[in-house]
């Protein structure tokens, strides 16, 4: 299968020691890269996310299975009890971020009521049948993804940068001779994942590591380009990249455990290839859906946008079940990013007062830094008053019935 990136291997993209001068030495003479764009007729993103969930399935990750989580929340400092319904992938990220540490203990579940937990938490509809259905839920998706818009012109793309990125990347430039080559051979991405991506995965993420299966990786390897960062002749690290329509999509990532990763070169270089391509966007890959989460906090000094995945899976579901202080506290610091009505939104619970104007103003600047369209901070109060300070809004909850009720039906 060969595609506008297929026709460039061996193609390298100099680094130069400006940014400037790293788009002008990458010339793809002869080449119309719009007339030879790859459309694959009748498959959606939406189906292709699908089929790689599906060639990931492992087992041990995909199993459905119950579980108790005991543990301590962080920030009442409380004991919090949590059922988990799905699969373990999920259990994990639900988890340290309901807990909001990495510090719990599973357990078997046992025939205990259910009016005992904090929070049920569950990655299908089916599994939480008959648990209180009229109350709210946290809908959170799966993965988002990252999407970085280019200009019709290189000058508009780099202005369209912010200046504290711009004057990091040229501080990079100037340190050695960084420059990326597009392979297209499968030997040598296969080579690249034995010996750089599943080495990489597990000593960042241990056993939290996604880690993909061999044919699963060769089948996304088939349909892209490898391309790797090298400082002279040292190889450095590498992403699968593909061209799909009007956008690079940058997959998979690892860079050689044993040296620091230059991350924000090759991210530049795939934002030099997209502008010769005659992207529209540069794809920066999936992240998890949290304002805690690494890679969506690194990937936001790009600037992107938030889109959905495309994947079909269903939400992940995070119900509450009492107001306990453990539940109380886990919703004041919740950043869980929730689809609504094509919005992304992070709903926050304020304990005790109003929000005063610095407190907005750090949600706003938060919601600006990560491309939330909004964050919803409840509070108590006996009015329907609410202020709107940038992309934040709080508003005043009459909690003397229901807290939890009246916080899930912010909207």
């Amino acid at each position: 299968m060969r595609d506008t990136l297929a026709t460039l291997h061996g193609l390298e993209l100099d680094g130069g020691h400006d940014l400037e001068h790293a788009y002008g030495r990458c010339n793809f003479v002869g080449l119309t890269p719009q007339a030879r764009t790859l459309v694959v007729p009748g498959i959606t993103s939406a189906v292709r996310d699908f089929l790689v969930d599906v060639g990931n399935a492992d087992v041990s990750n995909l199993r459905l299975q119950s579980r108790v989580i005991r543990g301590t929340e962080r920030e009442s400092g409380t004991p919090m009890n949590v059922l988990f319904k799905g699969r373990s992938r999920t259990l994990g990220f639900a988890a340290r971020h309901v807990f909001g540490t990495g510090d719990f203990d599973l357990f078997e579940p046992r025939r205990v009521a259910r009016e005992d937990y904090d929070v049920l938490v569950t990655d299908r509809p089916v599994l939480d049948r008959g648990v209180g259905i009229s109350r709210s839920i946290l809908a959170v998706p799966h993965w988002l993804r990252q999407r970085v818009e280019l200009h019709d012109n290189w000058p508009a793309t780099l202005a369209g940068l912010s200046a504290h990125l711009r004057k990091e990347l040229r501080r990079l430039l100037r340190q050695r001779n960084y420059h990326a080559r597009i392979v297209c051979d499968m030997p040598a991405k296969l080579d690249f994942y034995e010996r750089c991506l599943l080495p990489f995965l597990e000593s960042r993420f241990g056993s939290g590591a996604v880690v993909p299966k061999r044919r699963t990786y060769q089948r996304e390897a088939d349909s892209s380009v490898l391309f790797k960062l090298y400082a002279g002749s040292e190889f450095l690290g590498a992403s699968l990249l593909k061209h799909d329509f009007n956008t690079l999509f940058v997959g998979r990532t690892a860079f050689c455990s044993e040296r620091a990763a230059p991350s924000e070169v090759l991210d530049f270089l795939c934002l030099v290839l997209a502008q010769r391509l005659s992207c529209r966007y540069l794809d920066l890959g999936l992240t998890r859906p949290h304002v805690e989460d690494g890679a969506l906090a690194y990937k936001s000094k790009w600037g992107p946008h938030l889109v959905s995945s495309g994947s079909l899976k269903s939400s992940i579901r995070i119900r509450p079940l009492r107001a306990s202080a453990a539940t109380l506290g886990f919703l004041s610091r919740n950043g869980f990013i929730e689809r609504q009505a094509r919005r992304f939104v992070v709903r926050r619970l304020r304990i005790g007062s109003e929000p005063d104007a610095n407190t907005l103003s750090e949600f706003a600047a938060l919601a600006e830094r990560v491309s939330l369209d909004r964050i919803i901070v409840g509070f108590s109060g006996d009015s329907s008053r609410a202020v709107t300070h940038g992309r934040v809004t709080s508003r005043a909850l009459n909690v003397a019935d229901d807290p939890i009720r009246a916080f899930l039906g912010l909207r």
